[in-house]
């Protein structure tokens, strides 16, 4: 059996170690392959640590092979995120099960609202646009129209407060893109969640607590290898990020794995952690750029930035002479119906070239193009589903950057996904050869990992 997890791992932590021993020891999964966000997120921020970096985490602590993500749709909104993912796994032609955790687990419910948004498609869509329109942001538009929705058509006796807490909770809401993302795409892959356990998804501190010490199905789950003791605490991702960014070491030994531990120490000791602002200087310059042509130079009209809408466009020149840092200036674009992470995205679009010509439109959606498979890194035990994976995959897959490059695509835009990549990672260099005084290592000479 092979399970599939989409990820980021941004860090890896106590978390991401259970999923997976619940892969090995519940699913009793032979192979975990994982799709790997690249250099920069979902939230539009760049990751803390190298795709390599995460990648040689990923295989050391239970993760055979790990391929990545598109930067078109791994920085895209939750349902183009989920798609992408879902899409590339699926293509692999080898994945059973996609395993992912939602913070209230009703599969139930979530299948019903990712039903709902398929088979009320159009009445969805127009109800959503009314909300929009009236000045809600797209999570409230997207609430109350999943309400009424299920109101007229009697679907299930549910308060509003259990429809709130689904289409409110970060993992609940890629739950329903992930099943809704499986049904879209047609695959066979069986979906898998389990609940989220720990801290919530945006807590910003680490707070310690024994949902898992005290509970003994849990700790069934758990591989009691040397690496990881039964006895763990789980907190969330930005609560990690922010201790280390604050050098307190002391409070995240207890919520990550060792190994990733002692490789987190040691790049903060040589400074090799990014953070949102490291990009600042190159976002103001891209920023200046679009300015000072004001829309009329082919390649700098913001218009063709993905998701770059024309409100959020007449925000970003009313501020763009108050820009200081990423952050700063995220925060003077945010409104009411304008999320914090929506308008990261965006500003992380412009600073990578994310253009609409790396997306397709689906019945009045968006999603992104996914137009090879490329492998990131391998452990022994995954060199067996390479095989398997030539015979049955239905994209082509790579495992260099040359080859890829090489390849002639039957999609128009496959090689301007390809280019995006490339031109992603070698930011994420450049930005980190700065930080470090070292030299920037091109992308084209990197070779797929094998540990």
């Amino acid at each position: 059996m092979v399970t599939g997890i989409i990820a980021e791992y941004n860090p890896f932590h106590n978390g991401h170690k259970y999923q997976i021993d619940y892969a090995k020891n519940t699913l009793k999964s032979d192979f975990i392959v994982v799709a790997l966000s690249p250099d920069f997120t979902q939230r539009g921020e760049i990751a803390i640590l190298s795709k390599y970096e995460r990648t040689k985490i990923a295989l050391n602590l239970g993760i055979d092979l790990v391929i990545q993500l598109p930067v078109n749709c791994a920085t895209d909104s939750s349902s183009g995120y989920a798609y992408g993912g879902v899409k590339l796994l699926d293509s692999l032609g080898i994945i059973d099960n996609l395993l992912f955790s939602a913070e209230d687990n009703d599969i139930n419910l979530l299948n019903v609202i990712s039903e709902l948004e398929i088979d009320k498609h159009d009445d969805y869509l127009d109800l959503v646009n009314v909300y929009l329109k009236s000045g809600y942001n797209y999570p409230v538009a997207r609430e109350k129209t999943i309400m009424s929705l299920i109101d007229d058509d009697n679907l299930l006796s549910l308060d509003n407060s259990s429809i709130h807490n689904a289409l409110s909770k970060p993992n609940n809401i890629l739950a329903i893109e992930y099943l809704k993302a499986i049904k879209l795409t047609g695959s066979s892959i069986k979906p898998v969640c389990i609940k989220r356990i720990g801290s919530d998804y945006n807590d910003t501190k680490i707070n310690i607590n024994n949902e898992i010490n005290n509970n003994s199905e849990i700790n069934n789950d758990l591989d009691t290898n040397n690496d990881f003791d039964i006895n763990i605490d789980i907190c969330s991702a930005t609560a990690i990020r922010n201790a280390i960014s604050n050098n307190n070491f002391k409070v995240i030994k207890d919520v990550v794995p060792k190994y990733a531990f002692s490789i987190y120490k040691n790049a903060y000791d040589n400074n090799r952690f990014l953070s949102p602002e490291d990009v600042s200087l190159m976002l103001g310059y891209k920023l200046i750029q679009f300015d000072l042509c004001d829309g009329n130079t082919v390649g700098f009209d913001l218009k063709h930035i993905h998701d770059c809408s024309e409100s959020l466009r007449n925000k970003i020149f009313g501020e763009i002479n108050n820009y200081t840092t990423y952050s700063a200036f995220a925060n003077l674009l945010k409104s009411k119906d304008i999320t914090h992470t929506r308008i990261s995205r965006v500003l992380c679009h412009i600073l990578l070239d994310i253009t609409e010509d790396l997306y397709f439109k689906k019945d009045g959606d968006i999603y992104p193009i996914i137009p090879y498979i490329f492998v990131l890194g391998i452990n022994e035990n995954g060199l067996s589903l390479m095989g398997d994976i030539k015979k049955k995959c239905t994209l082509p897959y790579f495992t260099s950057i040359n080859d890829a490059l090489d390849f002639s695509f039957e999609n128009v835009n496959a090689k301007d996904v390809l280019l995006a990549d490339i031109g992603a990672t070698q930011i994420a260099n450049m930005i980190l050869a700065n930080k470090t005084s070292s030299k920037v290592i091109s992308e084209k000479s990197r070779k797929f990992m094998r540990i």
